[in-house]
């Protein structure tokens, strides 16, 4: 991702960062990022199909992912990487309520262990929202990232936590796609 930000030339490094992922990509987070490193680069691994299969086994009997407060957020982050490999998302519908339903009374989303909201799983549950062309309460969720502002200019990944470039990032570009 960073080779194509950087506009340097991907040829010279894609048939290395293939091989290294097919070969070491094995839980569903790392299959969700290299996912995303492998779309940047327009590539589709020879592993992909497999991966679907790993991500199939994890998918509820109603199509979600995920269970109890973690829903929204293991439904959002299975729904992206299902996309970016290639795959196809039923009951888009089904999902999507999934998704809106799970925006928590702050107008974040958060993990299922968590408390409160946190920008890392907002992140992943809106760009599932971006993927399928859909939002969630926008007004609520921009209410959320501006509680996540610290003074200095930069957002914590939930309130009150020290601004870093990670949760500073996952503001602006849920900002972005808000509009």
């Amino acid at each position: 991702m960073a080779v194509v930000e950087l506009k340097l030339p991907a040829d010279a490094y894609r048939a290395a960062a293939v091989r290294y992922l097919a070969d070491q990509v094995k839980t569903f987070e790392e299959i969700r990022i290299a996912a995303a490193g492998l779309e940047a680069i327009g590539e589709r691994p020879g592993a992909a199909d497999a991966w679907l299969e790993q991500i199939a086994k994890l998918r509820r009997p109603d199509g979600a992912y995920g269970m109890g407060d973690d829903l929204a957020r293991s439904t959002g982050g299975a729904i992206v990487a299902v996309l970016r490999l290639g795959g196809k998302i039923d009951h888009r519908d089904k999902l999507l309520q999934v998704l809106k339903v799970g925006q928590r009374a702050d107008g974040g989303y958060g993990k299922e262990s968590g408390k409160t909201s946190d920008l890392e799983s907002t992140y992943r549950v809106l760009r599932a929202f971006v993927m399928l062309q859909d939002k969630p309460d926008a007004e609520r969720c921009r209410s959320f990232v501006a509680k996540c502002r610290n003074p200095d200019g930069g957002y914590g990944v939930a309130p009150g936590e020290a601004s870093s470039v990670g949760a500073t990032y996952f503001a602006a570009i849920i900002l972005h796609w808000l509009k």
